[in-house]
């Protein structure tokens, strides 16, 4: 994991490579880039999904600008450390859910 004063790179053990019909546009990824302080509108993402996991698809759609379609093809793994490169904007950030 890269880090520099804005950003966490997270490169994928797996990389994604796939064409979206919908946006007629071929992906190419091998990082994803993540914010270290996230914002509301990050977080407003977590409100329309249920249960963990989704909600870290939810997050990881609209922090890094990637479609859907990208972020359901990561491997389990790289999501894994994903999720952990999370913890840290989260962790300066507010709570999320109950109490």
């Amino acid at each position: 994991m890269a880090q520099d004063a804005t950003t966490i790179t997270v490169k994928l053990d797996y990389p994604v490579s796939l064409y979206d019909e919908f946006e007629r546009r071929e992906y190419n990824v091998t990082e994803l880039e993540l914010p270290k302080r996230l914002k509301a509108k990050h977080l407003r993402a977590l409100d329309s999904a249920q249960g963990e996991i989704s909600q870290t698809l939810a997050l990881l759609v609209s922090i890094t600008g990637y479609p859907k379609s990208v972020i359901d093809e990561l491997d389990a793994e790289d999501l894994e450390k994903l999720g952990d490169a999370l913890e840290v904007p989260l962790a300066n950030g507010q709570e999320t859910g109950p109490t």
